[in-house]
């Protein structure tokens, strides 16, 4: 059964499959720091679940934007537990450069 949830889980990670759109998962507080040695995004932000719904758990795709609303980059978090009204510190890895990001989509990719 595990296996299935996983399974599962990967498929809809990589599908890009939606969910929930980021009017329910508000972000604020976003920090983006760049290493150019490592060649990698660090993100931190705080997330608010406004969905309606509680989740055991929850795997959230921030999509970041340039001025020209171009796709710049990706991140995924996953939080466990992640009641209705709650808000979350999320950290996140991308290996893009997103030091020059002005809009930040939230999207709901999984949940259990």
């Amino acid at each position: 059964m595990k296996k299935l949830f996983l399974s599962l889980f990967i498929v809809l990670l990589f599908c890009g499959c939606v969910l929930a759109a980021d009017d329910n998962f508000p972000l604020k507080d976003i920090s983006v720091d760049y290493n150019s040695l490592s060649k990698t995004s660090r993100i931190e932000a705080e997330v608010t679940n406004n969905s309606g719904e509680s989740y055991t758990s929850a795997s959230l795709k921030l999509s970041f934007y340039d001025a020209e609303d171009m796709i710049i980059g990706t991140a995924n978090v996953h939080i466990k537990d992640f009641a209705e009204n709650s808000t979350a510190a999320v950290k996140a890895m991308s290996v893009n450069n997103l030091t020059d990001w002005k809009t930040c989509k939230v999207e709901l990719v999984s949940n259990f």
